[in-house]
């Protein structure tokens, strides 16, 4: 995953690189490979930050 380049099913939030599930939709795919519930390309958002989904280490 990078930063630029974040997006997450719209059904069960697993994160993907936005240009492979895009691509994975243009194809003949309309299910997340993960859930395996169908979506649109219009239902896949680009996250311009995702900082919110990152977990950080503690650091003692």
């Amino acid at each position: 995953m990078v930063k630029d380049n974040w997006t997450m099913c719209p059904n069960c939030s697993f994160p993907a690189l936005n240009s492979e599930l895009m691509s994975l939709l243009e194809s003949s795919e309309t299910v997340c490979p993960m859930c395996s519930q169908s979506m649109a390309a219009s239902d896949v958002k680009l996250i311009k930050d995702p900082s919110q989904y990152l977990k950080t280490a503690d650091k003692d």
